[in-house]
């Protein structure tokens, strides 16, 4: 499984980002695949999401694609925003992705100054992602979204599409 490695917060989240106006989910997928990690892929429709509610106020919808490599290889094209972070293309296979996420700490880069909600959001990334992936895989998920919801003001919300 291809992640978008911050190397900068040692927190693994999967290539993504929000859908251009006109923009399909797929569509995204692939661009942002190519944007961050110089990978072609080809992505299913929609089969998960996550919603996160901060203090019970829905701020971020996240859609889950299966994802194929098609071969073709390009340049990453990641904003500065991802350069600091240190953005790096790592692979984990499916028996370590799940271990890997739920060991890796919460995290924020000393310099970062964001909204509450938004801190948050960034150092417990890894468990979002890992909720995403297992609506995907039919991993289970409930012990995930129980230490979720531990965290002050976070609820979360999934379903499988």
């Amino acid at each position: 499984m291809a992640f978008s490695y911050m190397a900068n917060r040692s927190q693994y989240v999967l290539p993504g980002g929000g859908i251009d106006p006109g923009e399909t989910p797929q569509e995204c997928a692939q661009r942002e695949c190519m944007e961050e990690l110089g990978l072609g892929i080809t992505a299913s429709e929609p089969v998960g999401m996550v919603r996160e509610y901060y203090d019970g106020i829905l701020r971020y919808e996240n859609l889950y694609l299966e994802a194929k490599p098609t071969g073709l290889r390009g340049t990453p094209q990641r904003t500065e925003e991802e350069i600091g972070l240190g953005i790096q293309e790592r692979w984990l296979d499916l028996q370590s992705t799940r271990p890997t996420l739920l060991q890796a700490p919460a995290h924020l880069m000393p310099h970062e100054s964001q909204t509450d909600h938004v801190q948050r959001a960034i150092a417990n990334c890894h468990m979002r992602e890992l909720l995403g992936i297992s609506t995907v895989l039919g991993w289970p998920w409930e012990t995930i979204a129980e230490s979720r919801t531990r965290i002050a003001g976070i609820a979360v919300e999934f379903k499988i599409i």
